[in-house]
């Protein structure tokens, strides 16, 4: 069983290095160290997520730390899944990658592209949805150029991106795609 809340922590203590000073120097204070003990029950919010109010005003929903966690665990075990069955480079699991435009306010992005890739230990990218809106296919040439093992977005983006793609970059096994 894993716990989101530890994983997030633990993670947060390793990428930010919490309780390691700089020894020479004296350049950080050791004595005020986090000393972070909150441990959240279940059904304690975890946060709350605002529906995108396309058919009515938006509305707040109160997301627990067991939905969360359910959810970051059907990511992963979907991810390691994927990635056992196609890797081919043999990449450990904790070493994948991951590229995102989804903002951080839809469900996708805070959970599916920040919080599991996160308690994973996988490196984010993170591409502005400005930037995507306005060129799609850079989405697809980040994802080569960076070598991410996972990216996720809408069905509409990958609709999108390939529209964008002109006649003579179509082509899957030397046949055109119509």
């Amino acid at each position: 069983f894993v716990n989101v809340h530890s994983m997030i922590h633990s993670q947060m203590k390793k990428e930010l290095k919490i309780g390691s000073g700089i020894e020479e120097g004296g350049g950080v204070d050791n004595t005020n160290t986090c000393s972070y003990t909150a441990q959240p029950k279940s059904n304690d919010i975890a946060f709350l997520q605002y529906t995108s109010g396309s058919t009515g005003n938006p509305k707040g929903v109160m997301i627990s730390y067991s939905a969360l966690q359910s959810n970051v665990q059907a990511i992963l075990h979907h991810a390691r899944v994927e990635c056992e069955a196609n890797n081919n480079t043999n990449i450990p699991f904790g070493d994948c990658s991951t590229l995102s435009w989804v903002p951080q306010y839809h469900d996708m992005g805070l959970i599916g592209a920040t919080i599991a890739p996160f308690c994973a230990g996988w490196s984010c990218h993170m591409m502005s949805p400005v930037t995507f809106v306005q060129n799609p296919l850079l989405w697809m040439e980040l994802m080569g150029k960076l070598r991410v093992h996972f990216s996720l977005g809408p069905d509409f983006a990958y609709h999108l991106a390939a529209r964008k793609f002109n006649e003579k970059e179509k082509l899957t096994g030397k046949e055109p795609i119509p």
